[in-house]
Parts: structure tokens; sequence; C-alpha cells
């Protein structure tokens, strides 16, 4: 086998700052290239288990960091993630979906459903899926605790400022104490 003297069309013997510029130039063509022909982009994925819940409390497992002006009008956000019952089968699991302008529960905005899993059964994951449909301002999807939309039911929104940073949020909650929840999968989606 021969000696590579370039990549990507790049030659190895160039200065840095050559390297460097041409480097720049190609990858943003080629990036620019691949955003277009790629739908939907992945946004953040994680396949590991995030952090324990803590007692009763609401824990966020996950966050996600959804940089300022990456949405616009007539954008789909998809997310999904799994529930994982990690210890005990006493109580319910409740996952849930917040959004917040900071990596931080406080102040933040709840997609106002609860996903349950029960107890004392063989309720040990739950995969759940959401599609919000974001207009420039709200995140709309469905409303109801069923873990997919392949049913009916009500509508529900979150107001969404895309010219600032913000943080998807995926949470647990145990209802007793002797329970472990988590998160040990998700994915977030955009469709542009």
């Amino acid at each position: 086998m021969g000696n590579i003297n370039q990549i990507n069309g790049l030659s190895l013997a160039a200065t840095s700052a050559t390297l460097a510029t041409s480097a720049t130039s190609a990858s943003y063509a080629t990036t620019a290239a691949y955003a277009q022909a790629s739908n939907p982009r992945l946004l953040g994925f994680s396949g590991v288990i995030g952090s324990n819940t803590t007692s009763t409390s609401v824990t966020t497992c996950h966050s996600l960091l959804i940089p300022a002006n990456t949405l616009s009008t007539n954008n789909i956000l998809q997310l999904v993630f799994r529930m994982f019952r990690q210890s005990g089968n006493v109580g319910q699991l409740y996952g849930r979906i917040y959004f917040n302008t900071t990596n931080s529960l406080t102040g933040a905005t709840v997609f106002n459903t609860a996903f349950t899993m029960n107890g004392g059964s063989t309720q040990y994951l739950g995969y759940v899926e959401r599609n919000f449909s974001y207009n420039g301002t709200t995140l709309t999807s469905y409303s109801n605790a069923a873990f997919s939309e392949y049913t009916t039911g009500n509508t529900q929104t979150v107001n969404l400022n895309r010219t600032v940073d913000n943080y998807i949020l995926f949470t647990m909650q145990a209802q007793n104490s002797a329970d472990t929840g988590n998160i040990n999968l998700y994915k977030a989606f955009l469709y542009e």
C-alpha cells in the first residue's frame, strides 16, 4: 500500500493554516449539503442509564441542549425515551418531559402528561414517543398518558422561544422510595 498524500483532496504537506482553512470550507460545504439531504436531523441521543430517581422526587435522568435558533417555523420535534425500572417493584413510576432555558427543573415547564408504569407487575420498560409540531412560538402535541400517539386525545401546548438556548429534561419519579426509576434510552429528532 502506498503513502497517503491527500485526505479529501487536501494535501498533507500543506501548512496548518492552509489545511485548517481548506478543511473548514470543505467541512462546511459537506455539512450544509448533508443537512439539506438528511431529514430528520438527530439532535441528541443516549443509550446509557441516566441519573437514578431520588426518593420520591422528580429527577432529571437526562437533559438535552437545543441551541438557540435550531428550531424554525414549520418544524417537527420528535422525542422518544424509554422508562426503566432499575430496582424495586412496589409502586408506580412516572416519566415526564420538561422544557426550560436552563438545565434545571427550577422554573421548567412540564409537558402536562405523566407516563405511568405500574408496580407489582411485569412493567419494567416503557417506550414513550411524542411528536411536537412547532409554529415558531408553540410546541403542540398529544396530551394523554398513552405511551404512543396511536390513539385519540386532547391537544397540549408548550411555549418555546427559539431565539434562546432550550433544554429538554427527561425525568422520572418513583411513587414509593423503595423503587428506583431511570431512563436508559432517549432520542431527539428534528424534521425541517
